[in-house]
């Protein structure tokens, strides 16, 4: 009781003090839904944070904006080992063969120099077929779906969240031929902070972590589900990306998110794993891919900017420790302000929130995050997402 108590008076403090201000920026995109219910929920105000949201469509400009005009201090974004993650081989309605026994000119399709195109090769490695550029049809996603549903090629494409979810629900006897679950093939996205802004406020960082990891355990929380499934609809409205409840509810069973205990483990390099972690083992094979590709020039290992240690501090911190993680009976007992929920909608089936989630420290944009971020040698916190991935037919 002395240390709840001990606890519970060291968040008033910080709540009562004046607030640190912290800029946020995220992307209209399942993952930063926790970022979203921290602050509706007034778990950042309670560890003594003012936090500015700021929206960004993609990766790329986001980092840019970040390592040239320091214009946030902590980030969370998909881009490229966060959509592989997202992913699926779909087939255009009608088609059923899988893998496809004769292959016509442009029969695949996936967008270029991308994990899509990434996912697509494993894909076809898995089904004992060859990748070969002339029977792949490079292109946007939006162009790929339009093209899908139409007569001949391509038959197959390789589409990411939330598209995949759109492009099922119209077309409903599409099917699902190959995922990132499939072929185990699990994939990191994640969270970011500018080194010199992390550095230099170390006490800041690890609560501004606790609070996202708070949000993460209540999204983890099945008891709770019509209310995250609340949160997140309120999210993907706001941030301009409105999708149906039946793929919010997708994304919570394929994209698992991951608690502080879960982080830790992914970053963990020890002496039975040879000192490389299952986050550096994916972003070496994700480099691998870049640089062949010419999105990257230079190769670097994951150790020098996948850091463990922001979530150490939160772990060695009793009471971020302890806040970090989020119960129904928090929820039930002391309802966040603006909550939603009730006691009869907390009565759900614990089955719709399966995989949970993870969050590690680790770069994962395109040319130039590995490069430019490098070499501002940016520490960069990753959140591993999805394991899916689909090839859908037309």
């Amino acid at each position: 009781m002395l240390h709840r108590f001990t606890v519970a008076m060291a968040l008033l403090a910080a709540s009562a003090a004046a607030k640190d201000l912290v800029r946020i920026s995220i992307q209209p995109a399942y993952h930063a839904i926790p970022i979203w219910a921290a602050k509706k929920y007034g778990w950042f105000e309670e560890l003594g944070i003012e936090v500015e949201l700021s929206v960004w469509a993609s990766g790329a400009p986001q980092v840019k904006a970040a390592v040239e005009e320091k214009a946030w201090d902590f980030g969370i974004a998909g881009s490229v080992p966060n959509v592989i993650a997202g992913q699926q081989v779909i087939g255009e309605p009608g088609v059923e063969e899988w893998p496809p026994k004769t292959l016509t000119p442009t029969i695949f399709a996936g967008t270029p120099k991308s994990t899509g195109e990434l996912l697509l090769r494993k894909c076809l490695v898995a089904a004992n077929l060859t990748f070969d550029d002339e029977h792949i049809l490079f292109d946007q996603q939006g162009p790929i779906m339009e093209k899908l549903p139409q007569s001949g090629d391509p038959q197959y494409a390789c589409l990411w969240a939330p598209n995949t979810y759109t492009y099922r629900e119209a077309y409903p006897k599409a099917k699902v031929f190959c995922s990132g679950r499939n072929i185990d093939f699990p994939i990191y996205g994640g969270l970011m902070m500018r080194q010199e802004w992390a550095e230099g406020n170390m006490d800041l960082a690890k609560r501004v972590l606790a609070a996202y990891l708070r949000g993460v355990s209540f999204m983890q929380n099945a008891e709770l589900i019509d209310e995250v499934i609340i949160v997140s609809d309120e999210y993907h409205k706001w941030s301009g990306d409105g999708i149906s409840e039946n793929a919010i509810k997708e994304d919570l069973i394929l994209r698992p998110l991951f608690n502080l205990d879960q982080q830790l483990d992914h970053l963990d390099r020890n002496f039975a794993n040879e000192y490389i972690s299952d986050a550096d083992r994916h972003y070496i094979e994700l480099e691998e891919f870049l640089f062949k590709q010419g999105v990257i020039q230079k190769k670097f290992e994951p150790r020098e900017y996948v850091v463990r240690e922001f979530m150490e501090l939160v772990s060695k911190d009793p009471a971020l420790r302890a806040f970090s993680y989020f119960s129904a009976g928090d929820f039930e007992n002391n309802a966040p302000k603006g909550s939603s929920s009730s006691s009869e909608s907390n009565k759900v089936d614990g089955a719709l929130i399966a995989g949970i989630v993870l969050c590690v420290v680790g770069v994962f944009f395109l040319a130039f995050a590995f490069v430019v971020m490098k070499q501002k040698q940016t520490p960069i916190m990753v959140d591993k997402t999805d394991t899916q991935g689909e090839f859908n037919s037309a």
